[in-house]
C-alpha cells in the first residue's frame, strides 16, 4: 500500500516540478476534488511517522506537504500530527529546532490570512511543558503573520522611509489532543477521570493565553479505541463547556464501538468526528463514514453519497477493493500492515491499550520473540503478555500507550518476560523512569504520578552498573542515563546552530546554499531522520541530483523505519563525516582489528561495492576480504534486522536463531552478531565453497563471536 501512495507521490511531485499537468497530478487532484465534494471538511496529510515514512520513501516530507496544499487547494482545511517537544522525531529538541519546524509547516501548507493548517500537538505523558513548546512556537507564528499582514496592509500615503512590503506568513490552527486512558486505579488515586482531562485542557488553555495567543480547539486523541459511548456521553459535554471546539479522534480497532462512540459524540455536540472512505476503514484506522452518519444525517455536514462512492471507487483503483483487502487479514503480506494482525489478536491487543499503529509491530515481537523464547503458541503468548503488561503499568502508573511511549512500555515488557523482570532495562524505559521524558501528572490533583519504588531502583541500579562498566551496551547509541531520578522537569538545550554548523559540509557539497529554506529543510530531516540510520539525509542529498531537494531524495534506497528513542541529554557526538565511503574508510582499521567488537562501532551505511574499496588499501588476503566485507556490510544489515519487526512484510527465511529480531539486541552484548537473509545471501553469491562449509555455514546461521571471525590485515598482526 505504501508502495503505490509513495509511487503517486513521487510522480505528481516530478510532475509539479516541471511544471506539468501528468497522468500522477490529475489524479491526485481528482481525488482531492471528490474529497471536498463528498462532503469532507479537512483532511490530515501529515501523521504519526509519516515524516520518517517519506525519507525512507526517498521524498521530502515537506515537499510532500505542499504538493497536498497545491491539490487540495486555499479554502480547505488540512492538518498535521506534532508530538510536542518531540516534533515529529524521536526525541526532546531544542526551542530552536521547534520554531524552525513551525515555521517550515506553515508555510508549506498553510494559507496566508487563513487558519487553514491544523497542528494537532500532543505528549505522550500528557505533559503541559512538553506540549507548550510547541503550542508557544505556533503562537508566536501567528503573531508574526498579524504583524505582517497589519504592515503590509498600511496605505501608501501612510507608508514611512524605511517601509517595505514582507512575505506573508502562514496562520496555523492550534489544536493540543488530550491522550485518552480509560479511568485507572493506581494505588491510592484515581488516574485520568473526567476532572483529570478537564484540568488538563484547562491548563492548556491558560498556558495559550500567557503566551499571548490562543488555542483554536482540542482534539480527544483515543488513539487504542478505548473510548467508549458512555464515557463519551459523560465527557465531551465538561470538555465543551470550556467554550473551545471539540474535535474526537478515536481509531477503529473494535470497529462496534468506534461507530458508537463516534455517533454518540455527534449528539454530545463535538465539532467534528474523524472518518475515512470505506476501502480504508477498519482494521485499526477509523470507522467509515458511511456507518458513522447512517441515520444521523442531521448531525452532520451534508455528504454527497455519489461523490462518495465515486470518491470510493477511486480509491479502490488505488489500492484495491475492501473486500478484497478485508479477505487478507491475518495474512502477513497483507496490502494494509494494520490487517495483517487477525481480529481475535487485534481484540486482545485493543483490550491492553496497545495503539492502531503498533499492532502490527507488537504482533511480531509476540510471534518472533515469544512465542521462541517460551516454545509456546500465540494464544498463549498473548495472555502471557497481557499479564506482564498490566504489572508493569502497575508499577509505572499507567502512563499512555502513544509513541514514544507506548513502545517503550510494550519492549520492556517482552524483554521482562523474555529474561526475567528487571534483569535487562532497555535504554528508553529507564530514561522515561528517570524523568527525561518529562514529568508525569495526575492532572486531577496536580500531583506527580510517583513510579513505584522497585521499579525505580531496578533502573538506578541498572545505569549504576552501565556507568560501572557491569554492562556493555547494545549498538546504535542505546546510550543510558546517569543514575538519578530528576526532581524537576528540564528544558532541551537549543542545538539549531551546530546543527547547522555540522551539516555545513552536505549541503556544499550538494550545491545548496546554507542560508535557504531549502537548507533550513534538509538541516531538520538531518535531526529527525531514524535514529539508527544516521546518514539517511546525507545520503540522500549527496546522490547524483543537486537541483531539489525532492530529486536528491528520490534517489534514496530506502532503509527500514528505526524504533529507537534518544532523549536530548544523550545524542550522539556531532560527526564530522557522516555515512557512506569516507566513513568506511575511516573505521577500516577499526573494524578490521580482531579485538573490535561490531557493538562498538558506528552503525555504517555501505554497500558491497563501497566495502571493496574501503578495504582495498590493506591488500588483505582472500579469507581475510571475506570476512571484511561481512564486517562492513554487516554494519548496515545487523541494523536492518533488529529494526525488521517494523514491517511485517520482511520475511526473514532459513533463520535458526535462539533467539527473535527484538531481543538480539541484548545478545549483541555478548558480543553475538545476529546475521540475516541478505547477508547469507552475499556470502553465498561471492564464496558458494565458504558457504557450504559446514561450520561456517553454522556460525553465519547462529551468529558467531565477531573477534573469532575476523582475521587481521597483512603487516598488522603483531600490532597492539
Amino acid at each position: 500500500m505504501w508502495d503505490d501512495y509513495f509511487g503517486l507521490v513521487r510522480q505528481s511531485l516530478h510532475e509539479w516540478n516541471a511544471g506539468e499537468e501528468g497522468e500522477a497530478m490529475a489524479r491526485l487532484r481528482r481525488i482531492a476534488t471528490l474529497v471536498r465534494e463528498a462532503g469532507f471538511t479537512g483532511a490530515e496529510v501529515y501523521w504519526g511517522q509519516s515524516f520518517q515514512k517519506h525519507m525512507l520513501a526517498g521524498l521530502s516530507p515537506f515537499s510532500a506537504m505542499a504538493l497536498c496544499r497545491e491539490v487540495f487547494g486555499p479554502e480547505f482545511m488540512l492538518s498535521g500530527l506534532g508530538r510536542g517537544v518531540n516534533a515529529v522525531g524521536f526525541r526532546p529538541y531544542g526551542q530552536d529546532v521547534i520554531d524552525l519546524f513551525i515555521a517550515r509547516f506553515a508555510e508549506r501548507g498553510g494559507v496566508p490570512g487563513k487558519k487553514l493548517m491544523k497542528l494537532r500537538i500532543f505528549d505522550a505523558l500528557n505533559n503541559l511543558e512538553n506540549c507548550f513548546r510547541m503550542i508557544s512556537a505556533a503562537i508566536r507564528n501567528n503573531q508574526k503573520a498579524e504583524l505582517v499582514a497589519a504592515n503590509n496592509r498600511i496605505p501608501q500615503g501612510q507608508r514611512e522611509g524605511d517601509w517595505r512590503l514582507m512575505e506573508p506568513v502562514n496562520l496555523i490552527h492550534i489544536e493540543p489532543a488530550l491522550c485518552y486512558q480509560p479511568e485507572r486505579r493506581y494505588g491510592d488515586e484515581t488516574l485520568y477521570s473526567d476532572d483529570y482531562y478537564v484540568a488538563y485542557a484547562k491548563k492548556l488553555i491558560r498556558a495559550a493565553d500567557e503566551a499571548g495567543g490562543m488555542l483554536d480547539s482540542l482534539a480527544i486523541k483515543d488513539m487504542a479505541g478505548q473510548l467508549d459511548p458512555d464515557r463519551a456521553v459523560r465527557l465531551i459535554p465538561k470538555l465543551a463547556e470550556l467554550g473551545l471546539p471539540i474535535y474526537l479522534h478515536t481509531h477503529s480497532t473494535n470497529y462496534k464501538q468506534a461507530v458508537a462512540t463516534a455517533r454518540v459524540a455527534a449528539d454530545c455536540g463535538v465539532a467534528g468526528v474523524e472518518t475515512v472512505e470505506w476501502p480504508l476503514s477498519g482494521g485499526t484506522a477509523h470507522a467509515s463514514v458511511r456507518d458513522v452518519i447512517d441515520g444521523k444525517e442531521d448531525r452532520f455536514d451534508r455528504v454527497d453519497l455519489d461523490k462518495l462512492t465515486e470518491l470510493e471507487q477511486e480509491l479502490e483503483s488505488l489500492w484495491g477493493a475492501k473486500e478484497n483487502l478485508l479477505a487478507e487479514e491475518g495474512d502477513p503480506k497483507a496490502k494494509r500492515l494494520d490487517l495483517r494482525v487477525d481480529e481475535p489478536s487485534r481484540i486482545e491487543l485493543w483490550k491492553l491499550g496497545i495503539p492502531g499503529g503498533a499492532m502490527a509491530a507488537v504482533m511480531t515481537l509476540l510471534q518472533k520473540d515469544l512465542c521462541t523464547f517460551k516454545k509456546t503458541d500465540l494464544k498463549n503468548a498473548n495472555a502471557l503478555f497481557a499479564a506482564e503488561l498490566e504489572q508493569l503499568q502497575q508499577r509505572i502508573g499507567w502512563v499512555p500507550l502513544v509513541t514514544p511511549m507506548a513502545d517503550i512500555v510494550y519492549t520492556q515488557a517482552v524483554v521482562n518476560l523474555i529474561n526475567g523482570t528487571d534483569r535487562i532495562i532497555e535504554h528508553r524505559y529507564a530514561k522515561m523512569v528517570v524523568g527525561l521524558y518529562g514529568q508525569h501528572i495526575n492532572h486531577a490533583s496536580d500531583k506527580r504520578v510517583a513510579i513505584h519504588g522497585s521499579a525505580t531502583q531496578a533502573v538506578l541500579d541498572y545505569c549504576q552498573g552501565v556507568q560501572n562498566g557491569d554492562y556493555t551496551t547494545p549498538s546504535f547509541n542505546q546510550t543510558y542515563p546517569k543514575p538519578r531520578v530528576l526532581t524537576e522537569q528540564q528544558a532541551p538545550p537549543l542545538e539549531l546552530a551546530e546543527a547547522r554548523s555540522a551539516f555545513r559540509g552536505v549541503l556544499a557539497r550538494c550545491k545548496i546554499d546554507g542560508s535557504t529554506r531549502l537548507a533550513d529543510e534538509a538541516v531538520l530531516m538531518h535531526l529527525m531522520e531514524p535514529p539508527a540510520s544516521k546518514a539517511v539525509t546525507e545520503r540522500l542529498l549527496v546522490k547524483e541530483y543537486q537541483e531539489r531537494i525532492e530529486a536528491l531524495l528520490s534517489t534514496l534506497e530506502p532503509s527500514l523505519p528505526a524504533w529507537d528513542l534518544l532523549p536530548v541529554e544523550d545524542i550522539e557526538p556531532t560527526l564530522a563525516k557522516y555515512g557512506g565511503l569516507e566513513r568506511a574508510e575511516a573505521l577500516a582499521s577499526h573494524l578490521l582489528t580482531p579485538t573490535t567488537k561490531l557493538s562498538d562501532a558506528w552503525p555504517l551505511v555501505v554497500s558491497e561495492a563501497e566495502a571493496l574499496q574501503a578495504i582495498a588499501r590493506f591488500e588483505l588476503d582472500d579469507d581475510s576480504q571475506r570476512n571484511a566485507i561481512l564486517r562492513l556490510v554487516c554494519g548496515v544489515l545487523e541494523n536492518e534486522y533488529l529494526q525488521s519487526t517494523f514491517d511485517a512484510a520482511i520475511k526473514i527465511e532459513e533463520l535458526d536463531l535462539p533467539f527473535g529480531p527484538w531481543s538480539g539486541m541484548y545478545f549483541l552484548q555478548s558480543g553475538f552478531d545476529p546475521y540475516t537473509r541478505e547477508t547469507r545471501n552475499l556470502l553465498r553469491k561471492r564464496w558458494p565453497q565458504e558457504y557450504e562449509n559446514a561450520i561456517l555455514s553454522n556460525a553465519i546461521r547462529n551468529g558467531v563471536p565477531l573477534e573469532h571471525d575476523v582475521a587481521a590485515p597483512k603487516g598488522q598482526a603483531d600490532r597492539p
